[in-house]
């Protein structure tokens, strides 16, 4: 099973509001996407997997339908999403009435679920944040099934205010693949558990290398690898002064 793991979209933000060049950077984010999009198709994924924040607030109808279209132009792959601190499931959220392409599987509920995808004898486990913050350790002592199928877990937090875990102990569940978001920089914590960083680097803390994380796994275990593709780079620069 091969599959693209993202996170930390955050559609719709402006970075650098202050500066001129804020606008393009906004549509980095969304070029950036497309793009990671696009090449989740030209790799033959079987699953886009998209750890939480694709949407750096509320989403309105437009923005639904905007990256709607981008999956539907992959419709072999199947596309996994969960909502992270930023785009929280609300009552009043243009998502509960959305209709996503056939490929799309949204985890909205606040508790764990569960999607099986037969064709490829994988699940997928996950769920979605339903208020700002969840202070509460929900994912590292969760169990999965020995049924002899694949099982991947999608995540979104890691600080004190959003689902702290030990990460040796997730480290060590008996999911094949952990994909993890929140956290901005990419982490590649074993060949079974990443964070896939911000797709796009959105301030100026975002510094290095941004992209995505490319994996397949075989009976002979999980290889990932970080894949950079991101539009800018924020980088550190001293200047040396005489005065």
């Amino acid at each position: 099973m091969k599959f693209v793991h993202i996170a930390d979209v955050h559609w719709g933000m402006s970075p650098d509001s202050d500066k001129p060049w804020s606008k393009e950077r906004s549509q980095d984010i969304k070029d950036t996407f497309a793009k990671a999009v696009a090449q989740a198709g030209q790799l033959e994924a079987d699953c886009l997997f998209i750890s939480g924040d694709l949407f750096h607030r509320q989403p309105l109808a437009r923005d639904l339908k905007e990256v709607n279209y981008l999956f539907s132009t992959i419709p072999g792959v199947h596309v996994v999403i969960i909502a992270g601190n930023h785009d929280r499931i609300r009552n009043n959220s243009a998502l509960l009435s959305f209709t996503w392409a056939p490929n799309v599987t949204y985890l909205m509920d606040e508790e764990l679920q569960c999607v099986y995808f037969e064709e490829i004898n994988t699940e997928v486990y996950g769920f979605s944040y339903h208020t700002t913050d969840i202070p509460e350790n929900r994912l590292d002592h969760l169990k999965v099934p020995n049924n002899g199928r694949i099982h991947v877990l999608l995540g979104h937090g890691g600080d004190a205010n959003h689902i702290p875990f030990d990460k040796g102990a997730m480290g060590a569940l008996d999911f094949s693949y952990i994909a993890m978001g929140h956290i901005h920089k990419p982490e590649v914590i074993s060949d079974k558990m990443a964070y896939a960083g911000a797709l796009e680097p959105i301030d100026r803390l975002d510094m290095g290398a941004h992209g995505y994380i490319y994996g397949e796994i075989t009976e002979r275990g999980t290889r990932i690898q970080f894949c950079p593709a991101a539009s800018r780079e924020y980088r550190e620069l001293i200047l040396e002064s005489d005065t």
